[in-house]
Parts: structure tokens; C-alpha cells; sequence
């Protein structure tokens, strides 16, 4: 996995939060997509916030996570705890 699989995660939890009309996040993950970068952590706070989380988008940073050697372990923590509280 590449960072292109970083930002294909950012990219789709971006279309996921428009489906749930979360205009104000969608506009901000994609300013910050294109000035910053991948914001892994906000894609994940939206997607708890807006109650999407669900087993396919933990299991997909989950493989990303172990081919990155951890670096997203606190937003994969996030996400399952998003789930648990669904």
C-alpha cells in the first residue's frame, strides 16, 4: 500500500459524509486534502461523528495501518470505538 491507498480512504469517507449531506466536513476534508494533504484523523472523528462507521471501513484502515507499521493506530482505535458505540 501506497499513500495512494491513504488518500483512495480519505477520498471515499469524503463521498460517504457527502451521502449524509455533511457539507461543512466534505469542504473541509477536501481543502485540506488539497492544501495539506490526507487528514486521516479528521476523515475518521466525521465518520464517527456522523455514524458511519462500520466493519469494512474498520478493517480497510486496519490494512492500511499494518502496512504503515502503526502510524494510524489512534484513529483505527477511534473508528472501532465509533462502532462499539453505534
Amino acid at each position: 500500500m501506497d499513500n495512494d491507498t491513504v488518500t483512495s480512504f480519505v477520498e471515499d469517507a469524503i463521498a460517504e459524509l457527502e451521502q449524509r449531506n455533511a457539507r461543512d466536513v466534505v469542504e473541509y476534508l477536501r481543502m485540506m486534502l488539497e492544501c495539506d494533504g490526507t487528514d486521516v484523523d479528521g476523515a475518521v472523528s466525521s465518520l464517527v461523528a456522523y455514524g458511519a462507521v462500520t466493519v469494512a471501513w474498520i478493517e480497510r484502515l486496519a490494512a492500511i495501518n499494518e502496512e504503515k507499521a502503526g502510524f494510524f493506530d489512534e484513529e483505527l482505535a477511534e473508528l472501532r470505538e465509533g462502532l462499539s458505540g453505534a
